[in-house]
C-alpha cells in the first residue's frame, strides 16, 4: 500500500521529534544528575565497576525522564499539526 503525503510527512515530524527528544532528555538528566547526586552520571551503568545505587537510579530517572518527555512532545507534536492541517495525524484519528 502507498503512503500517502500526510503519512510520510508525519513519519518525518516524528522521526525528528525523537531525535530532539533524545538530546534534550540527554542533557536534562546529565545536568540533574550532577545537581542532585553533587557527582557527574555514570558513564556505563552496566559496568561492574559503577555502584549498583548509581546504576539503578540512572536507570530509573532515563526511563521515567525518556518516557514523560516522549509523551509530551508527541502530543505537543500532533497539536501543532492539528493546527497547521485542521485534521488529525495519520493513525491518530479518533
Amino acid at each position: 500500500m502507498k503512503m500517502s503525503t500526510h503519512e510520510i510527512a508525519w513519519g518525518l515530524a516524528k522521526a525528528g521529534t525523537v531525535a530532539l527528544t533524545s538530546v534534550v532528555v540527554h542533557k536534562l538528566l546529565d545536568e540533574a544528575y550532577a545537581v542532585i547526586q553533587k557527582d557527574h552520571p555514570p558513564k556505563n551503568p552496566d559496568s561492574p565497576d559503577t555502584d549498583w545505587k548509581e546504576a539503578v537510579i540512572w536507570t530509573i530517572s532515563s526511563a521515567v525522564l525518556a518516557g514523560v518527555t516522549s509523551v509530551l512532545m508527541r502530543r505537543e507534536l500532533a497539536r501543532g499539526w492539528v493546527k497547521l492541517t485542521g485534521s488529525m495525524p495519520p493513525g491518530m484519528e479518533e
